[in-house]
Formats: structure tokens, sequence, C-alpha cells
């Protein structure tokens, strides 16, 4: 009786210590998420921020943001898992990067997002420009919309400027 217990706390253990495994019955399609947004012309903020499959978050903000510097913060599973979601309904690691030839619309002085996905040993970065409408901007927008609602970046980045 005492070894089964054993045995059973001991799983139970090494269950709760995993990073990006299954957990409520779904795994994470990453293991880290970097994102970056840039500057425009007027006062887009400028700030990155990394969202890991632990839940935990770092933030840089840079210019045009409510807190300068490194900020932490952590996010819920079901939070990552909305996230890993998106990821893979876009099908994030097969996007081409997105370039100014393939505008269905462009326009000048817009912000850019950079997304950078970490999964195992596989890595893949996208970039889209706001002033130009492709469809893996699409993707990539979504992406990083969601980014911000579960980091909650709106608590270092100025009102409204999300």
């Amino acid at each position: 009786m005492f070894f089964r217990a054993l045995f059973c706390i001991s799983a139970l253990i090494a269950y709760a210590c995993t990073s990006s495994d299954v957990r409520h019955g779904e795994k994470l399609s990453f293991d880290s998420l970097v994102m970056h947004r840039s500057g425009c012309y007027g006062r887009c903020p400028v700030y990155e921020v990394e969202v890991t499959s632990e839940g935990k978050v770092t933030y840089r903000g840079e210019r045009f943001v409510r807190l300068s510097g490194e900020h932490h913060g952590s996010t819920r599973f079901d939070e990552l898992a909305r996230l890993s979601r998106a990821i893979s309904e876009g099908d994030f690691f097969s996007l081409k990067q997105s370039d100014l030839e393939a505008c269905t619309v462009l326009a000048t002085d817009n912000a850019t997002v950079y997304l950078l996905v970490v999964e195992g040993e596989r890595s893949h970065r996208l970039s889209y420009y706001y002033g130009c409408e492709t469809a893996a901007g699409k993707v990539v927008d979504r992406i990083s919309k969601i980014v911000d609602e579960v980091a909650v970046t709106s608590r270092w980045v100025t009102d409204g400027a999300l």
C-alpha cells in the first residue's frame, strides 16, 4: 500500500513538472513565442513580449508605452491553449515571410509586428507590416492580437494603443 501511494505521488509530481506536455487534454504547439511591435510615423508603441509554454510572460517596453523596461507576469493554461490553437489553425509554420510584392493594399508609415515561434527544434519568424495587406499578414495580425490579450500587455502599454 505504501509503495502504491508513493508511486502515485511520484507520478503526480512528474506530471505537474512538465512544461508543454499535455494538460487538460491539449498539447501546446509552441515552447515560446516572442512578439515585437515596431514604431511608426507617429506614437505607435514599441515593445516586445515573450510568452512561454509554462505561462511566463516577459515584457520589454521601449517607446510610447506606459511602462518602459523589463516587467514580468504570467498567464493561465487555458489562455496558452487559445494561443496555441491560433498558431495551429493559422498553419503558422508553413507560412512564407510576408513581402511588399504580395500586398493587396499598400500604405506608408505604419508599424510592423514580428513573431518568432519556437517549438522543440524548429522555429519560424514572420513579420507583418500594417500598411501591406497579405494573407500571411492576416494570420500574423490575428496571432499578435491574441498574444497581447494572453500576455495582458495593456497593463504596460498606453491605453488605446493596441
